[in-house]
């Protein structure tokens, strides 16, 4: 369930990785249109920055991810060799393996 819940936001990280280069395309196609008005231009520099910041965040934060899935498999292979198949069906089940109310 968690790995399902982990793809999607990791879909949704490189979807919005996207929409920030398409906006960034954007305002420098802009900032050519309308390079003659300084003022402007700083704003499009500015958006540019903010841009850039959120996507290189967006870039650590999947980084992250992929540290923290590689860690929890290394893990699974850990108490597999130490414990035995079964050891590792209860991590996977996790919550799972709780009695529901209702």
């Amino acid at each position: 369930m968690y790995e399902n819940l982990t793809q999607i936001l990791v879909e949704m990280v490189h979807l919005g990785i996207r929409m920030g280069l398409i906006y960034m395309d954007l305002i420098l196609e802009a900032s050519t249109r309308f390079r003659h008005n300084k003022e402007w231009i700083s704003g499009f520099k500015e958006e540019v920055k903010k841009v850039s910041r959120l996507i290189k965040d967006a870039i650590a934060f999947l980084t992250d991810v992929k540290d923290i899935m590689k860690a929890n498999k290394q893990r699974i292979a850990e108490l597999t060799k130490k414990k035995g198949a079964a050891a590792v069906l209860q991590v996977r089940r996790g919550c799972r393996s709780k009695p529901t109310d209702g």
